[in-house]
This record gives C-alpha cells, sequence and structure tokens, in this order.
C-alpha cells in the first residue's frame, strides 16, 4: 500500500511578484524565501470550463478531482446535482479517496473552514436557498458541516459563525456577530440548523480555540487523533484596507490565533503519532489572506499574508526533509489583484502614482495616475528592502492592475517525491494528477494536449546556445498570446521548453531590471548598475563572471572561433542585443553602438533596424528617402559600405533574406529606425 505523504499549499492569489514583495522586505533582493528554496517551478495555466480566469471554488475543485469545471461549480455540474466525476474515475475528491483509504489527513485554512481552497475537497454544494440568485460557495453551513463528517483528522481554520445555529454565541461568535447574521439570507448562507461544534465533539474532535489551546494538545498524555480548530467567528484575518484598519485600530490578523504554519506544525506532529501514519498522509492548506488582502489592494496586509504561506512552506521543507516519500506542491488559481512591483523611489517621500493605459491620441483619454501602496497605504512612505549582498537597500511601492483576480503569472512549484515529473508548463488539471500518482502510486492518463519533451541528450560539453529575449515578457503576456493563437489548451513554442524557472532581475542600485544594465549582466554574468552599457559607474570595462575583463560572453565566444549572430528587431544598438558586443558611456550613444557591433563584434549574421546610424548626415540609403531623412553619422562612416568591403552580404526586406545561402556574412537592415515585425527563416 502506498505510504507517501503529500502536502498540497495553496497561497490564495499569488504570483511571483507578490513573492517578490515578501523577499525584498524580508530577506533582500540576495535573499531566498521557503518558496524560492522548492526543487521545481512550472508555469500553471488556471482555465475552466466557461472562462480563462480559475475562480477560487472551481480552480478548487479542479485541484481537488483534476477535471475541468464551471466557473461556479462548488463539486457538482451545473445542474446542481450530479456530482464531479474526478480524473481516477471516482466520484470523490483526492482528499475523500486519501480519508478512505485510511490516510492521515488535514485541511488547514487562514480563512474560515469553507473556503474553497480547502473546503472544495471535502464538500460538495448547490447554491443556498436565498431569496436571491446565490452561488454555490455561499452555501457555507452547509460545506462546513460537510467539512465536518468528512472525516478528516484535523480541520483548522476560522468560522464559528459557520457551525452555531441562530441565537447561539461562542468562543468568537458574539451576541452582535450573533444578531448581524440571525435573518434573511444572512442566516439561510451562514448559520446551521444544529450545532456543529456539537456534532463535531460528537465524532471524536477535540475542540481548540487558539493558538495556547492548540499548542497544547502537544503536551498531552494521550494525543488527539481528530482535531477541530476554531480559531475565528469568519476569518483568522480582517481583510479590508490598510486605512479602514487603521481608522479602527485593528490587526491584519486574530491575535489569538495560530498562524496556518502553527497548525501545519502542530498537524504534522499529531499526525505522527497517529496510527494510521504508516499509510501515508495527505495536508490541504490555504493561506487565503495573500488573496484577500490583494484584492482590496491593501500591499502591507498582503505582505504579512505572504509571511505567513511562506512560513508553512518551511514547516513542510522540514517535514519533507525528515520523510523524504513526501511531495510538497503549491500553486495558486488565480492572480490576486496583478501586484506588481515599482522603482526606484526616494527615501522619505510619499509614493506617487505611476501612468496606465495611455491612448495617446488627440481627444481619446490620456493615462491616468494609477496610485502607489506604501508600507501603510496608499501614498505613504515607501516600503525598504533589506539590503542585498553588496549591503544595498531598496525603496519601492507597490502597484496594483485592480482589484479583481486575473488570470496572471501564476507559477506553481513542487518540492522532493516525483517533483521532476511535472511538464514545464502544467494546466491546473495536472496539480491533481501529480498528487493523486504521488499519494496512491498510481498512473492517471495525461491531459490530451501538446507537452513538452525532454531537450536532447548532450552529445559534447560544448555545442550551441541561442539566448531569446522577448523583452518585457511575462507569463502573462505569453498567456495572451496563447489564448488568441491557439486557444488556452493550445501550447506556444515557449509552452513546448523543456525546463522553467524564476527569474530574479535586480541590478547594483535598483530592483527592477533595466534594458540596458540587464543585458550587460545577461552578457557578463555580474550585477552592474542601471544605465550600463558594459562600462562601470566610473567608466571602467566590466569584469565578467569567467574574469576577462571587457569580454561579453559573445565575444569569447566570437575569440573561441565560434559563429555568432546578432538579431533584433528593434535598432541595432537596442541593449538587449547590442551590450553583448558593444560598450559605451550610454545608450543614446547610438552611432558609436552600430559602429562597434558592425566593425568589431565578428558576428557572422547581424540583424536588426536602424539604417539611419549606419549613414552618413546626407545619405539617405534604403529607408530614408521616402522619409526625407538622411543618415545621422557625423563621422562620415558609412557602415553599410564597410560591411560590405568586410564580406558582409547586405538584405534588406524579407524577399532578400530568403536568397540568403549558407556561408553568406550577413547584414540585414530591414528599416529606417524600429521594424513593425521581422520574420527570420
Amino acid at each position: 500500500m502506498a505510504n507517501n505523504h503529500v502536502i498540497f499549499i495553496h497561497p490564495d492569489g499569488t504570483s511571483p511578484a507578490h513573492y517578490a514583495l515578501a523577499r525584498f522586505v524580508d530577506k533582500g533582493p540576495d535573499g531566498r524565501l521557503n518558496w524560492d528554496k522548492l526543487d521545481e517551478a512550472r508555469v500553471y495555466l488556471g482555465h475552466m470550463q466557461d472562462q480563462l480566469t480559475g475562480t477560487s471554488n472551481g480552480g478548487a475543485v479542479t485541484h481537488a478531482t483534476g477535471t475541468k469545471v464551471h466557473a461556479e461549480s462548488f463539486g457538482l455540474e451545473e445542474d446542481n446535482q450530479t456530482p464531479t466525476t474526478a480524473l481516477s474515475g471516482k466520484q470523490q475528491t483526492i482528499m475523500q479517496e486519501a480519508v478512505a483509504s485510511n490516510k492521515v489527513t488535514a485541511l488547514i485554512n487562514s480563512g474560515f473552514i469553507a473556503e474553497p481552497g480547502t473546503g472544495a475537497f471535502v464538500a460538495k454544494v448547490a447554491p443556498p436557498a436565498t431569496s436571491g440568485r446565490s452561488a454555490p460557495r455561499n452555501n457555507l453551513a452547509e460545506i462546513t458541516r460537510q467539512a465536518i463528517e468528512s472525516g478528516v483528522n484535523f480541520i483548522m481554520g476560522g468560522g464559528e459563525l459557520h457551525m452555531l445555529p441562530v441565537g447561539t454565541t461562542g468562543r468568537h461568535v458574539t451576541e452582535a456577530i450573533d444578531a448581524q447574521f440571525s435573518t434573511g439570507d444572512a442566516a439561510i448562507q451562514n448559520r446551521p440548523a444544529t450545532n456543529l461544534i456539537d456534532l463535531a465533539k460528537s465524532l471524536g474532535y477535540t475542540v481548540v480555540y487558539t493558538r495556547d489551546e492548540l499548542n497544547a494538545l502537544l503536551n498531552t498524555s494521550t494525543p488527539p487523533q481528530k482535531v477541530l480548530g476554531v480559531f475565528a467567528a469568519i476569518h483568522t484575518f480582517n481583510d479590508r484596507s490598510e486605512e479602514s484598519l487603521a481608522a479602527s485600530n485593528t490587526p491584519f490578523y486574530v491575535e489569538t490565533a495560530p498562524t496556518v504554519g502553527e497548525m501545519l506544525a502542530v498537524s504534522q506532529k499529531l499526525m505522527e503519532v497517529h496510527p494510521n501514519f504508516k499509510n501515508g498522509s495527505f495536508t490541504v492548506l490555504e493561506e487565503e489572506g495573500t488573496d484577500n488582502f490583494s484584492n482590496v489592494n491593501n500591499a502591507a496586509g498582503t505582505l504579512e499574508a505572504l509571511r505567513r504561506a511562506d512560513d508553512a512552506i518551511g514547516v513542510a521543507l522540514e517535514f519533507s526533509e525528515k520523510y523524504k516519500n513526501t511531495l510538497i506542491v503549491t500553486a495558486a488559481d488565480s492572480d490576486g489583484g496583478g501586484l506588481q512591483i515599482r522603482d526606484p523611489l526616494p527615501a522619505g517621500t510619499n509614493v506617487g502614482t505611476i501612468n496606465s493605459n495611455p491612448t495617446n491620441v488627440s481627444g481619446l483619454p490620456a493615462a491616468f495616475a494609477n496610485p502607489l501602496d506604501g508600507a501603510t497605504g496608499r501614498g505613504t512612505l515607501p516600503f525598504t528592502s533589506v539590503p542585498d549582498a553588496s549591503g544595498n537597500s531598496f525603496n519601492f511601492g507597490v502597484g496594483w492592475v485592480g482589484t479583481p483576480d486575473f488570470a496572471g503569472s501564476i507559477v506553481a512549484k513542487a518540492h522532493g517525491l516525483n517533483a521532476d515529473t511535472w511538464n514545464a508548463t502544467v494546466d491546473n488539471t495536472d496539480v491533481y494528477r501529480l498528487m493523486y500518482e504521488t499519494l496512491f502510486e498510481t498512473d492517471l492518463p495525461d491531459r490530451p494536449v501538446a507537452q513538452p519533451q525532454p531537450a536532447p541528450a548532450a552529445t559534447k560539453k560544448t555545442g550551441n546556445v541561442i539566448f531569446i529575449h522577448p523583452d518585457g515578457h511575462s507569463p502573462s503576456m505569453f498567456g495572451a498570446a496563447r489564448m488568441t493563437s491557439v486557444g488556452p489548451d493550445g501550447r506556444l513554442s515557449w509552452d513546448m521548453m523543456s525546463d522553467t524557472g524564476v527569474y530574479l532581475g535586480h541590478l547594483t542600485d535598483q530592483l527592477t531590471g533595466s534594458s540596458d544594465g540587464s543585458a550587460v549582466v545577461h552578457a557578463n554574468g555580474v550585477k552592474v548598475f542601471q544605465n550600463s552599457y558594459g562600462l562601470n559607474e566610473d567608466g571602467s570595462r566590466v569584469t565578467p563572471f569567467s574574469g576577462k575583463v571587457g569580454s561579453t560572453i559573445l565575444e569569447e565566444a566570437r575569440d573561441s572561433g565560434k559563429a555568432v549572430a546578432i538579431i533584433n528587431s528593434g535598432t541595432m544598438n537596442e541593449p538587449g542585443s547590442g551590450a553583448f558586443a558593444a560598450e559605451v558611456d550610454t545608450r543614446s550613444n547610438n552611432t558609436e553602438i552600430v559602429r562597434q557591433i558592425i566593425l568589431e563584434s565578428g558576428a557572422q549574421v547581424i540583424m536588426a533596424g536602424g539604417e539611419r546610424w549606419m549613414l552618413p548626415t546626407g545619405v539617405a540609403g534604403k529607408f530614408g528617402s521616402s522619409l526625407n531623412q538622411t543618415g545621422a553619422r557625423t563621422d562620415g562612416l558609412n557602415l553599410i559600405l564597410e560591411a560590405e568591403k568586410r564580406g558582409y552580404r547586405v538584405v534588406y526586406s524579407k524577399d532578400e533574406l530568403n536568397t540568403v545561402q549558407a556561408g553568406d556574412d550577413l547584414l540585414a537592415t530591414l528599416k529606417w529606425a524600429k521594424l513593425d515585425r521581422i520574420q527570420v527563416v
């Protein structure tokens, strides 16, 4: 019988940008979170049957069953009667199968227990019978009842309100809270007909209400085998804006409630002494605060929630070190608020706004000013990072796309047993597939979509390297391309690459990479300042990671007799490629950059726009005549003629490019300035 352990951690609404916020503030740009330490990173695709952006409930049902469902699903098909059939072929979730297989199980949530990230693993509900239309996820009392009756060993979260009938107060539910949810639809959605805490006790659960009571369970002579932790009336967090919480002097989280990491730590210790631990274990944990604070654009609250989620990952990592047959999986079903980091910002000055969505057309709306969050709310003093490896700290603000959940740039991670079996691009159904195959040691069918293939095995220590730099891109951008060109179940060439990783791009003087500075880093393997184009701030040449002063990787390749090519859809001086072959004091020195590339790079193939910087003043060239412009060079050099003298074949169009023969040295000058489009064949 399979006796493996699976821990699924769902920091809801998180993207790599969310984790960057926590990393910068708590570890510094050169530090690493527990999330960073997980073995494998994968691009996560989360579309549903009827929409591109995953919902909390629908996404959770997919994680729990491996099946695409409609956006409002809470375990039932759209008829609200038929249970969703899991990828295993059973009308049970992975958690229900784990319970039936006598594995030790746990559900942990910083929100109320009925939150879908955990609730959908044990409950299947239709909409509540309210006076108006309501979604299934609002049937909170019924979800809670099914969770308590699920047989899961350790259930922890908030939601005492959903366990007590109208007219009943509790440890967290006051008379005022009871009265607020005592009539009408509020009562129908939130209040059970019977006392579910009494039900839990009758089913053998030990009920605890605070962090202290939870920790005390570890000191009992007979550790409980079933625990119900009820740590708040509703959520253990207060998901309101920074300004609202400050006005009422309300903390981000209920102070007596344990964190999800603390809940996990106690659960694991109790699991280890449970008689069924020999059969394996399955834990589902959700930090819901990461999503809910993001959905009200509360950056400080989001940061606190991220800390708690990352602490829980750390607890899971400690468990996996002790039990090597453990798989850890993290994912989010959507990107809450579309968080982004904006820097550099001055110290001691409140954060301001950033321009968004300009039209740049007279008579149409101008860009709107999107406000940034500082450390204590909108327009306050900036966040400050922990120093980097060189001792530099950075001030920054947090920007938001909006308050909804977005399809976003989601990265799922896996660690430990079977983690390396995930494809580089994973579908939301693959979360279930990986967990199920590990938990039950059985194979499930792959989803019928194109899958990446492993890269060919190396035949030599050195070979061919192709660096492709789609400047400014993210998984969200490729997501838009995928959805519009091949559909959500299609795969781009980018999706078919065999390996993935999370990229961290800070420079010596700012957190956000710059086009020129980052290109120099790519070309040399060392951190530089943001305005570097191959030179240090004092004008000296950059010493690359290889130690060969002033030689980029492209130049070392050339000097080693390798063929090199430089291709850009922009002008030739664009730093993304130009910084591999030129060094100047400023990126605006276009004529010198182009001169170094054509005359000194030794590249066999150079393709880009920017004819104007190849020609002297007074010479119109191929593209200048129609624009009534001549070249920009004041040194008299005609680099087109110089290239031809050096054996380059010069072409000006796609048709001419298609006539190039193998062995030709090529200079393709395809536009006066930037290209509208380039196709290289």
